[in-house]
């Protein structure tokens, strides 16, 4: 905990927090029978902190004030709130309960608590746990209720579904529940309506979750193709108000400190002293993970900076996404991920920064878009995740397949179907062919790399030298090449490699020059693609919270250092759509689309 606690005190070096606890209202009225404390919005004061701190949801508040919303609560501004029983001194007995009662599979539900939340956190579906819990409606839910969190071996999916024969479905008023090991209680008439409904409607009433959609449909891809952009307000905070923001990254795993989450962070806190500069007050709460599920549960269940959060940053892998998602959804908190590729997940409170898969086959395309014929060249052990991304975009151009082997020299073989060899290819004559060629190198070792990118130089130099035709070519550059330490970058150059990368940042550009600058003359280092990508996340996405996070994002392209940013809704979340393309030259440049 060392390591954090320096990065406490680093950070209130660098920012001016306004960080104060929330002082409940002494101040209580009487209106229409109902008794409602009078509180005066505080600056930095959100529904949420405010309706966690009376023990009430923000629907509770926003009921009771006709006109309010999310965006429109201001500083100075008087608000009712309902009167609940429970104490703030009761709050805190209940988080004790809980914490005791966490190891023999019980939960002291909290304020906000949901079904849906609670069930998604513990493993179960909604339907389990109602059924456990001898809830008949996710209203009977209360906050101070201690519920189950396991289902016991004997009560199989089909006892659970008999325990509750009266879910209520906008379209069906008896009924019967889904479960997918209880498929002869599907009722044909309810079966029609799911049909007929919209999968995130049918989602969002919590009469069927995501595992029963995915039986009925096959998987879980259609369900995702069809969640649309929800009406969801985020916050927008306008001047002279401060953002709480947190920061939760692995920043210790298997008790050592992860350098890339420590660099993320810093290059974080260098965006926020300039916007701080800029006139916006920002709250930074950091968490560590500890790449541990476990401790990221109990990071909700007790952390103020998590849950009070106007914006959160991170979890890094996909499965600590997942336990935070909730919190999110439930409270319309924008959950910015910077590195993971979440294709296995969708929620319109997730915004991904690594650009998206689907949107690679697009940038893939101009790497040579006058190409005639695509060669294939595998060595013993080869990529093949990269050669079957190429086979599916270049599937329209006629294609060959070439074997190299190293013995002594270098030989290209015709790769006959069942990978052998069959005749010797000259590497000259192959390259004197004037069709327009787009060699796909299929070899993972970067040895092998390597001699396959200085034989297809040596042979062009030669027919160049001895005045003989050569055909112009394009090497599809593989990312993984980047991490080969003995590759020779100027085989790069020499072959006119293309990559299509994630994340664009070279020295010589003068905004990184000045990045650099910054970052070294704090930390005195160089900063990483880590450094890069904070400074990243907290330019676009901070200065949205202040302007407006919402459907103007799709309008807006974003770059902040080299490296640009275009969002779109696919997949049922917010995804970077932008992929780069640094094409390396013969004449030593490099071109950057």
């Amino acid at each position: 905990m060392k390591l954090l606690r320096s990065i406490f005190v680093t950070l209130l070096l660098a920012l001016s927090v306004a960080a104060h606890a929330i002082e409940p209202s002494g101040e209580v009225v009487t209106l229409n029978g109902k008794r409602y404390y009078v509180h005066s919005v505080e600056q930095g004061q959100t529904l949420y902190s405010i309706a966690r701190t009376y023990n009430v949801t923000v629907d509770d508040i926003l009921a009771a004030n006709e006109g309010l919303t999310i965006s429109t609560l201001r500083y100075d501004q008087t608000i009712y709130v309902p009167v609940v029983e429970l104490s703030k001194r009761e709050q805190k007995r209940l988080k004790r309960e809980a914490k005791s009662a966490s190891n023999e599979a019980l939960h002291t539900v909290q304020p906000g608590e949901t079904v849906y939340s609670l069930s998604r956190r513990f493993g179960l579906s909604e339907e389990q746990f109602m059924a456990i819990n001898n809830l008949s409606s996710s209203a009977d839910l209360k906050a101070g209720m201690s519920v189950r969190t396991k289902v016991e071996e004997a009560e199989t999916d089909a006892a659970v579904a008999e325990q509750r024969p009266n879910a209520q479905h906008p379209q069906s008023e008896a009924a019967t529940p889904l479960h997918p090991a209880d498929t002869a209680r599907y009722d044909a008439a309810l079966y029609d309506a799911i049909r007929r409904q919209e999968a995130q409607a049918l989602v969002d009433t919590t009469m069927v979750d995501r595992e029963t959609y995915a039986y009925l449909f096959g998987d879980e891809e259609s369900l995702r193709d069809s969640v649309q952009p929800l009406d969801i307000e985020f916050l927008r905070l306008g001047d002279n108000n401060v953002l709480k923001a947190a920061l939760v990254m692995p920043f210790h795993a298997n008790s050592k400190v992860n350098p890339n989450a420590v660099d993320f962070y810093r290059g974080m806190l260098l965006a926020m002293e300039e916007l701080k500069k800029g006139g916006m007050s920002i709250e930074l709460s950091v968490f560590d993970t500890e790449n541990s599920v476990p401790r990221i549960k109990e990071l909700l269940a007790y952390e103020d900076g998590l849950l009070d959060a106007n914006i959160i940053f991170g979890p890094v892998y996909e499965d600590e996404v997942r336990h935070i998602l909730p919190l999110a959804e439930d409270n319309h908190i924008p959950l910015i991920t910077p590195f993971a590729d979440m294709s296995d997940m969708s929620s319109p409170v997730l915004f991904q920064m690594q650009p998206a898969a689907e949107f690679r086959s697009d940038k893939l395309t101009q790497i040579f878009p006058e190409a005639e014929e695509v060669v294939y060249i595998y060595a013993a052990t080869n990529d093949n995740s990269f050669v079957s991304d190429m086979r599916v975009l270049t599937d329209s151009l006629p294609s060959r397949s070439l074997n190299f082997v190293y013995n002594r020299q270098p030989l290209l073989y015709r790769r006959n179907s069942d990978g052998t060899n069959g005749e010797l290819i000259s590497d000259k004559s192959l390259l004197r062919s004037q069709s327009k060629k787009l060699f796909v190198i299929a070899a993972d070792k970067d040895t092998d790399v390597d001699r396959i990118l200085a034989t297809l130089s040596s042979a062009r130099i030669y027919n160049v030298e001895r005045g003989l035709s050569v055909g112009d070519y394009v090497v599809a550059g593989n990312r993984r090449w980047m991490r080969m330490a003995s590759l020779d970058r100027q085989l790069f150059f020499k072959n006119n490699v293309a990559f299509i990368v994630a994340h664009h940042a070279k020295r010589h550009e003068y905004v990184i020059r000045q990045f650099d600058a910054a970052y070294i003359k704090a930390y005195r280092m160089l900063p990483t693609i880590f450094a890069y990508r904070g400074y990243e996340a907290a330019m676009i996405f901070c200065r949205k919270m202040f302007t407006g996070l919402d459907a103007s994002i799709f309008e807006e392209t974003f770059c902040p250092l080299t490296t640009t940013y275009r969002f779109k809704f696919e997949n049922g979340m917010y995804s970077n759509s932008e992929w780069i393309l640094e094409q390396y030259n013969r004449n030593f440049t490099i071109v950057v689309k």
